[in-house]
């Protein structure tokens, strides 16, 4: 057994290990009536709420959720004052200023657009799970993907991704990236995951490279339509792209 004081987080404020918990005295950071919630020798203290921590998308983005618990709880064990610990969740954007490439979320001339770099099967189940509580017309993905995964781990992205329910795909070649495959091979494993699925052929287009992609999209887009947009490369020309679209 550990030496330390335990403390446990979770969504869940009813799982049975964290009622255990609190029950034996022990602390726990959990969600109450949408805040976050800090328990420790009986004292219940609400320090934010899930909806004012602009990284979870108003609750939307559930793995950022549970990472913002995480935090908490380790602000918590080092003893910062409830103030600073709601400051920093607030403070910190998830923007591209802030976290460039990473659950950048806009919303522009009616299309919704996420940015993210998943780049493995966990990482893209996360973005899809938040990409099916955004209300939209219709879904495209833009997706791409570094040589150096096994032709398993790329169908197992792309297994992921289809879970959004797309209407649309963009298969985009990551030049730079093939790291030991020949140039678009790894685009044909991907579309080949695709129409395994069962996702029509006509559905899918196939570009050179992300900044082309995300072109296509805009392009694509209509009002109500949601863009979730995977660049591994072009972080500077997409967002250039993206901010002319914006500013239109």
């Amino acid at each position: 057994s550990l030496d330390q004081n335990i403390i446990w987080f979770t969504e869940d404020k009813d799982n049975p290990v964290l009622r255990r918990h609190i029950e034996d005295g022990g602390e726990a950071v959990t969600i109450d009536k949408q805040h976050i919630l800090h328990i420790r020798e009986g004292q219940r203290t609400a320090i934010v709420k899930v909806a004012e921590i602009p990284i979870t998308l108003n609750g939307m983005a559930r793995h950022n959720v549970q990472n913002a618990l995480g935090v908490t709880a380790l602000a918590c064990t080092l003893g910062m004052d409830y103030r600073y610990i709601k400051a920093g969740l607030t403070g910190f954007r998830g923007d591209v200023e802030d976290n460039p490439g990473r659950g950048n979320y806009l919303e522009a001339r009616g299309v919704k657009i996420l940015i993210d770099f998943a780049h493995n099967e966990h990482a893209m189940r996360a973005l899809a799970s938040t990409a099916v509580n955004i209300n939209c017309r219709r879904r495209l993905i833009l997706l791409g993907q570094a040589g150096d995964r096994s032709d398993e781990a790329i169908g197992d992205l792309v297994n992921a991704a289809m879970e959004t329910g797309p209407e649309q795909m963009i298969v985009s070649e990551t030049p730079g990236y093939e790291r030991g495959r020949e140039v678009n091979e790894t685009s044909e494993i991907i579309v080949s995951a695709m129409l395994a699925t069962g996702f029509p052929a006509e559905k899918i287009m196939r570009v050179s490279n992300p900044v082309e992609g995300v072109q296509q999209a805009l392009d694509w887009a209509r009002p109500g339509d949601f863009l979730l947009l995977f660049v591994l490369t072009g972080r500077d020309e997409v967002m250039k792209i993206v901010n002319d679209f914006i500013s239109r």
